[in-house]
């Protein structure tokens, strides 16, 4: 099952735009008041019935990830959102769904189109024999609307087992 979000990014530009200009005039309580309803339309994106789920309204901090492996590029891409989230939901396979919010529409383009490319990179590189993995790289989906990049996957236990043991 791969998850599909709509496209509410035109209704949170007003919103957005109303935390910039008070961070532009040096209006901190204000720009917090102003993400209120964006973190608020942020929890309702959420799938339903997501066991473990993170958010942020601001940039995303960096991961634990050591820095000389390939997944530490994963904070590279983390650290390009102004605000996002993510939800996982457990069972027979782990079903991941995210969205990160871009400083620009263009923004959201490129980090789609690079999105792209590491997991056609990654399907390139999947060990043979290997089908759980193979199977993982082509459940995950990626859009952008607007300036939100939505990811969607769908991985096998054993996928997400090896990407835990990587970090570890």
């Amino acid at each position: 099952l791969v998850m599909a979000f709509p496209a509410l990014a035109g209704t949170r530009d007003e919103q957005w735009k109303k935390v910039d200009e008070a961070v532009a005039k040096g209006l901190p309580k204000t720009a917090i008041e102003a993400l209120e309803p964006i973190i608020a339309g942020a929890m309702r994106d959420m799938p339903a019935g997501a066991g473990v789920w993170a958010a942020s309204a601001g940039r995303i901090p960096p991961l634990p990830i050591p820095p000389e492996t390939n997944l530490a590029n994963l904070n590279r891409i983390l650290g390009s959102f102004d605000a996002g989230w993510v939800a996982f939901t457990l069972g027979d396979t782990v079903e991941v769904a995210a969205r990160g919010v871009c400083p620009t529409r263009r923004d959201a383009w490129l980090l789609r189109e690079a999105l792209r490319g590491l997991i056609g990179l990654a399907r390139l590189t999947a060990p043979r024999g290997r089908a759980a993995i193979a199977q993982a790289y082509n459940s995950v989906q990626i859009a952008a609307h607007d300036r939100d990049v939505d990811l969607s996957a769908n991985l096998p236990l054993e996928v997400v087992d090896g990407l835990i043991s990587m970090i570890r």
